[in-house]
């Protein structure tokens, strides 16, 4: 019943410029995916940011901004406040790692300045 089929064997794919081209193709939209996905979790980090000054609340402490801005997001993207809340998340998280651009462009100020 489960005998051996040339089918399922094993499939070697073809090496052809098509498949090649398709491929990179994945490939070139995945990463743009990722940059526009960086790009709008930093845009929703930056405006809890600009809305937390706004509102004079400190870091650590900006529940209402929390709120406000989620429900800004989720409005604008028209996604659930509790996907909004991950959103801001990720953004503020993306905003504490040693490669966010504003880190990296102070640190070549300073190696400027001597």
């Amino acid at each position: 019943m489960f005998g051996k089929s040339q089918l399922h064997d094993y499939f070697k794919p073809s090496d052809r410029a098509e498949p090649r081209a398709l491929l990179v193709s994945i490939g070139v939209s995945a990463r743009a995916e990722n940059q526009a996905t960086a790009r709008r979790l930093a845009a929703i980090a930056e405006l809890f940011e600009l809305r937390r000054r706004e509102r004079g609340e400190r870091a650590d402490w900006a529940v209402d901004t929390w709120a406000a801005v989620g429900a800004e997001v989720s409005a604008a993207l028209r996604i659930s406040l509790a996907k909004a809340g991950s959103y801001l998340n990720y953004g503020l998280a993306m905003r504490r790692l040693p490669g966010h651009p504003r880190r990296i462009h102070r640190r070549r100020q300073r190696d400027f300045q001597g």
